[in-house]
């Protein structure tokens, strides 16, 4: 995908490798913001294929969904959560290493049955906060 970015080929839509981009094209890739946070037509598309809210202002638009659907708990979830705490980030982003040394093997080794649903909560608890020290 970055190859194809790189090269003229294709779009990319996310910030993750922005110092890949800087280091590959100083100067020749750049981003916009706001379409899918603000756009009404970009929120409903968000919420029909992906069922999630979409990320913006808290009183964003947000088109109807069907009552008692999954998708109508999750949005309702989400708010709950904005309204205490703050809308939460995607959880890769938590710390600079969680993703890669505790939410991707911790829920493998659940499958595999080397780790029990609580065991991998404890477990990427125990290492966001080691994270957090360094």
């Amino acid at each position: 995908m970055m190859s194809r970015f790189v090269n003229g080929s294709r779009l990319f839509n996310g910030d993750w490798e922005s110092g890949n981009l800087h280091a590959q094209m100083p100067g020749g890739a750049g981003f916009f913001l706001n379409w899918a946070a603000t756009d009404e037509e970009a929120r409903t598309i968000e919420v029909e294929t992906g069922g999630s809210h979409p990320m913006g202002p808290a009183d964003g638009f947000m088109p109807e969904v069907a009552e008692g659907s999954v998708t109508a708990a999750t949005l309702a979830a989400g708010a709950t959560i904005s309204e205490a705490n703050g809308a939460m980030d995607f959880i890769a982003n938590a710390t600079g290493s969680i993703y890669a040394q505790s939410w991707t093997p911790n829920p493998q080794k659940l499958v595999a049955g080397e780790q029990t649903p609580e065991g991998l909560l404890d477990s990427a608890q125990a290492d966001y906060e080691s994270q957090v020290e360094k």
